[in-house]
């Protein structure tokens, strides 16, 4: 029997995936892989074969980065305009229905939550620039969630004494309390009957973290292309960054296949504040150095001492 209009939802992961994120400089720093940590689901909706509509959600979890940063993420294979409707529920539960452009001169796509941006005094003058996605010259579908993770993920005043530390991060330092997740979700409707279910436009997408002040450094997980705006970034190739700026092949890695961003399949309890992933974890690093081909599963077997959360859950 056929049933022409068949009709489904494609989610994935079945549980949270999570991004992780180290630093938006091309030096390594600390590598402790918690300045941003989040986890991640999405779902498509397939009617023939086409995606009609894309829902995702964004759970921030922590954030032990000082440098002001933003999160975005760039939907390949899907041009603004392809899009009917776009609508953000940050984690107040504010609802933003976002406008699309789709003028070549423009940045491609006005982002929500401008309100809490221009409230930040020290960046209005960028205000224009980071409330807006920015891969005109790709034309790529490109959403920035928030401009500074300060805004959700704030340092405190409340801590004293031997647990004053807990005032500057959040969700990073063992001996502090566990602070409650913050949440983001985005529904995208297509146009007609939507686009071609494709390879080009699978989860996780491109999803990446940008320097407040600084927006075009980038940090994508690796060998995943920069927007347009990324493209003009001075550091690659400085420090220890070894990106191809030829063709764009190899980017956000080091000579001997190092990082700034991972995606890992797990509920992972990242490392610490200023602990290392490798003494953390200690199959990452015969992990890395093999291409990924041994201890594939590093990421499973942590020394819980210098994990954050232990056994201890998120309040979301």
């Amino acid at each position: 029997m056929c049933i022409r209009d068949r009709a489904y939802e494609d989610l994935w992961p079945a549980a949270p995936d999570g991004f992780f994120y180290t630093t938006v400089t091309a030096a390594q720093a600390d590598y402790d892989f918690n300045d941003l940590v989040a986890k991640y689901r999405s779902k498509q909706t397939i009617v023939n074969n086409n995606i009609t509509q894309i829902d995702l959600s964004y759970r921030l979890d922590a954030r032990g980065g000082k440098i002001r940063s933003g999160f975005a993420v760039q939907l390949r294979g899907l041009t603004p305009a392809q899009v009917d409707s776009i609508q953000v529920t940050d984690p107040n539960n504010v609802v933003t229905n976002v406008a699309v452009s789709t003028q070549a001169a423009d940045y491609k796509l006005a982002a929500p939550a401008l309100h809490a941006y221009l409230g930040n005094a020290t960046n209005v003058a960028n205000a224009d620039l980071l409330a807006k996605a920015i891969d005109a010259g790709n034309n790529q579908l490109t959403l920035r969630l928030f401009n500074d993770a300060y805004e959700w993920l704030p340092s405190f005043t409340k801590y004293n004494g031997v647990q004053a530390k807990c005032n500057e991060f959040y969700n990073t330092y063992r001996a502090c309390p566990v602070e409650s997740s913050k949440t983001f979700t985005v529904q995208i409707k297509l146009k007609g009957t939507g686009v071609a279910k494709s390879s080009n436009l699978t989860p996780p997408y491109n999803p990446y973290i940008f320097n407040n002040g600084s927006p075009s450094k980038e940090v994508h997980l690796p060998n995943q292309s920069p927007t347009q705006l990324g493209k003009t970034n001075s550091s690659f190739g400085t420090q220890q960054d070894a990106t191809d700026k030829t063709n764009w092949s190899k980017t956000y890695v080091t000579s001997d296949g190092r990082f700034w961003a991972l995606h890992i399949p797990y509920e992972w309890d990242h490392p610490q504040e200023s602990n290392r992933i490798g003494d953390v974890f200690t199959g990452f690093k015969p992990w890395v150095e093999s291409g990924g081909v041994n201890n594939a599963t590093w990421y499973t077997s942590p020394v819980m001492s210098k994990t954050f959360r232990g056994t201890r859950k998120f309040p979301l």
